[in-house]
């Protein structure tokens, strides 16, 4: 009982900060911040694909710089979707364990 009481805390405290990137995303300055890290990724693909004959090193940290952006726009196009999932597991969880009345 108390390990699914943690789970729905957990999931509750997910669910805030998941909400708080999704509604990034419907904010004007979302709109901007998606449509420059697209841009930011083409430019690093562009830069990956030109380091082909460089050293190791510097591919290594061009790699690096793509995977970055790539994450941070992944986290914002994906908190619709694991919003929408974790509010579905944390309703199962709670006809098991319904909340407290005060």
């Amino acid at each position: 009982m108390e390990d699914l009481q943690e789970k729905k805390q957990a999931i509750r405290k997910d669910l805030r900060k998941l909400k708080s990137i999704e509604a990034i995303l419907t904010t004007e300055g979302g709109e901007i911040l998606v449509a420059s890290l697209k841009r930011d990724i083409r430019d690093s693909l562009d830069t990956v694909l030109s380091l082909y004959k460089a050293p190791e090193l510097e591919l290594r940290s061009a790699v690096c710089r793509l995977k970055e952006r790539l994450d941070m726009l992944r986290v914002l196009k994906r908190a619709p979707k694991n919003v929408k999932l974790l509010e579905e597991e944390l309703a199962l969880i709670l006809v098991d364990v319904p909340d407290e009345e005060n």
